[in-house]
């Protein structure tokens, strides 16, 4: 059984030249958005979150606006 079918986050991840971790953001929105903008733009193809993510997700409207905006930065 192949479990990284053509359009899985695995097969992505297989394939990707280039690997952006990011790591430790306590709930830092604008760390998370700027990390992730620069290391696209150093050519990551794959981002990665490691330790601490922080943002917590309650289902609180201020928690969905920033899901929406980190969403739409990725």
């Amino acid at each position: 059984m192949n479990i990284m079918s053509e359009h899985s986050p695995l097969s992505t991840f297989a394939t990707a030249r280039t690997i952006g971790l990011i790591s430790d953001a306590h709930g830092n929105l604008e760390f998370l958005i700027d990390g992730s903008q620069k290391l696209t733009s150093l050519g990551a193809g794959v981002l990665v979150q490691l330790g601490d993510f922080g943002l917590v997700w309650d289902g609180l409207d201020h928690e969905r606006r920033q899901q929406a905006r980190l969403d739409d930065a990725l």
